[in-house]
């Protein structure tokens, strides 16, 4: 069926209108079939609830604190153990974690936060994180 002064029927509307729902649904069914589950790393639910729920052991997890120091600029310390900021690389490379986290004192210089974290991403710590506390 022609409409006078339309070049294009009321079909051919239909027919591309469809096809362009068509390729659409398609697009949308295929991208919503990609599981997240897919994508995640697998991890052992028993080893999980020995460590820490996150799939990390302790050994994959651990805590540099940065403190203010009374006498020298800032104290750092590896797990409750003080290390220093050289001490700190050879630290890392010794125990190799594969994730960081990071507890920092609210006075210490932001310039020594990122001179750790260099020395993390140096010794190829995939994840670097901090931790806080709340305060009321």
């Amino acid at each position: 069926m022609k409409i006078p002064g339309m070049p294009v029927s009321l079909t051919e509307i239909g027919f591309v209108l469809s096809i362009m729902f068509l390729v659409t649904f398609l697009m949308a069914l295929t991208h919503a079939n990609d599981d997240l589950e897919r994508n995640l790393p697998a991890i052992d639910l028993i080893e999980s609830k020995i460590s820490n729920d996150t799939g990390l052991t302790k050994k994959d997890l651990m805590y540099v604190t940065i403190k203010k120091g009374k006498e020298v600029g800032a104290q750092i310390f590896f797990d409750s153990k003080e290390v220093g900021l050289k001490g700190l690389t050879e630290v890392l490379r010794s125990e190799k974690p594969k994730e960081v986290s990071l507890r920092v004192d609210s006075k210490v210089a932001h310039g020594l936060v990122m001179k750790v974290m260099l020395i993390c991403k140096k010794n190829k710590i995939r994840r670097v994180s901090f931790a806080y506390k709340e305060t009321k």
